[in-house]
């Protein structure tokens, strides 16, 4: 079942007349989606320089698609995880070695 503010944030994104202020309340209510936009936000690839850290300046500064993008797939990651049983074997483990992209050429 996904949780209350999940599932409200995900029907508000998809109104095209939502008002930022009510959807970043809901979000705020849910730390795992705060963090989620906040580390978008905060990130390199967003080049500020004024450190975000709320959930309102978060929406701000990556603007509703890409909001309405991050929030599935925290939804969809975190379904995803609940729902594998704990002897599945599905996900990688820590110690499975990372292989590189690039085929390795013999000599």
């Amino acid at each position: 079942m996904l949780p209350a503010a999940r599932a409200r944030a995900l029907s508000m994104l998809q109104n095209e007349h939502v008002y930022l202020s009510d959807l970043a309340e809901v979000i705020a209510a849910d730390p795992g989606l705060t963090m989620v936009l906040l580390r978008a936000a905060n990130s390199a690839q967003s080049a500020s320089r004024r450190r975000i850290d709320s959930a309102r300046d978060a929406l701000i500064r990556l603007g509703l698609t890409a909001a309405k993008r991050m929030v599935a797939a925290a939804i969809v990651g975190t379904r995803s995880s609940t729902s594998t049983s704990a002897g599945s074997t599905s996900t990688p483990s820590a110690r499975t070695p990372l292989r590189s992209p690039w085929p390795r050429r013999r000599a």
